[in-house]
């Protein structure tokens, strides 16, 4: 069985390898932080201006960009995900989201499952740009990215 520190190590690696690769605004150096639990475990990404942060709420009001998610067997359930209002409209948000989805496929997931809320800089909702992109309605509230 492989060790929970080996596990947080190799999601660290692939996240680092998959935004250096897809996501042009990754900054080296980043918060990454990985939590274990029986049966999941959670994945947290954020860069800074000023470099990385705590998760918290001074993280959402300095935060270059973010998102979070928790694993749980085949499913990625991305929790948030943000873009600054100055990083929305050039595809960047886009090339974040088919990042996410790279490291949930290279971690072994099926699916993505995400509860869109928001709007985006073309001021549609959340929900509307996602199944633009690929991603079904599940359900009421949910959405779902097949892997």
């Amino acid at each position: 069985m492989t060790e929970p520190t080996d596990i947080m190590a190799n999601a660290k690696k692939i996240t680092r390898e998959v935004l250096a690769e897809k996501w042009r605004l990754y900054v080296p150096g980043s918060l990454l932080c990985t939590h274990i639990r029986p049966g999941t475990f959670f994945l947290g990404y954020a860069a800074t201006d000023g470099g990385p942060l705590l998760m918290s709420q001074r993280l959402k009001e300095n935060a270059v960009a973010y998102f979070n998610a928790n694993f749980n067997e085949d499913t990625m359930w991305l929790l948030s995900i943000h873009l600054p209002k100055w990083a929305r409209g050039h595809g960047d948000g886009l090339a974040l989201y088919q990042s996410v989805e790279d490291i949930a496929r290279r971690l072994g997931c099926r699916e993505v499952m995400q509860t869109p809320s928001g709007w985006t800089n073309t001021g549609g909702t959340r929900l509307d740009y996602l199944t633009r992109h690929g991603w079904e309605r599940h359900g009421n509230i949910e959405v779902r990215k097949e892997l």
